[in-house]
């Protein structure tokens, strides 16, 4: 079926079960059926059949067909010759390229016959990079699962272990497992705030790098790839401490100023 046959003009101003007729004609032709050396009453039913039809209703169906001119009076598509390619019959194009291909001249071939192929078939380019595609996911899927979140639509999208080793990569500073704990607890806690399948990966990318950025504070100098311990226990150590501080500082401040009153 040709792209072109959803857009046509003619076929656009017909019924829909009319549309369906022509389609379903394109398909006994196709096929082999409209060119049957058979007799003309058996090939009508056959026809008839074909339509799914009574014979009143495809005479009728036949009368409409006719009367925009996509078939003629024995069922046969009008225009079927000048839409057919000869890259349409594979026997010929085979042989061809297994004879460059034993010649080494392959590339020619493939050039030559690009501009008549089927103009709705993906290229060999296409057709390997959804394979590769494939491949790679069937890899990311056979992979251990780490953890999973929960989605807008109540599934769970799982977090496999070489996404978890990628993302420890690229985010060195981060507690990635931890990270990925907290936002599982986040999307439970937030159920109208998660995110979608096709948005889950940004949202965990994003966390991510705002995490590695908190991680390093101002005036910090850690180590190239040190990872920071930025779970809730630490901070608040961290806190705690930073508030020792202050009231030693502050201590301080008063025994001077008593010690200048004296």
């Amino acid at each position: 079926m040709y792209a072109e046959w959803a857009s046509d003009p003619v076929v656009q101003s017909l019924a829909f079960e009319d549309q369906r007729h022509h389609a379903v004609l394109l398909c006994l032709k196709c096929n082999g059926t409209l060119d049957r050396a058979i007799a003309p009453e058996q090939r009508e039913r056959i026809i008839i059949r074909g339509l799914g039809l009574d014979s009143l209703s495809a005479t009728e169906a036949k009368r409409r067909l006719l009367e925009v001119g996509l078939i003629d009076d024995s069922w046969q598509p009008k225009g079927w010759d000048k839409r057919q390619y000869q890259s349409d019959i594979s026997t010929d194009r085979v042989r061809n390229h297994r004879k460059n291909k034993e010649s080494g001249n392959v590339s020619v071939t493939l050039h030559e016959t690009s501009g008549n192929s089927f103009r709705n078939a993906p290229d060999t380019e296409q057709i390997q990079n959804r394979t590769d595609t494939k491949t790679k996911s069937a890899e990311a899927s056979s992979a251990p699962v780490v953890i999973t979140i929960p989605l807008n639509t109540g599934e769970e999208f799982p977090i496999h272990e070489s996404q978890c080793a990628e993302w420890g990569t690229l985010f060195p500073a981060v507690n990635v497992p931890q990270e990925l704990r907290k936002m599982r607890a986040w999307s439970l806690a937030k159920p109208r705030r998660r995110k979608t399948r096709r948005g889950v990966l940004a949202f965990i990318t994003s966390w991510l790098s705002t995490a590695q950025d908190e991680a390093k504070p101002n005036g910090a100098t850690h180590a190239p790839h040190q990872r920071i311990d930025n779970s809730a226990t630490a901070r608040v150590e961290r806190k705690i401490a930073e508030r020792e501080r202050e009231r030693e500082r502050f201590g301080n401040v008063i025994d001077s100023t008593a010690e200048r009153a004296d």
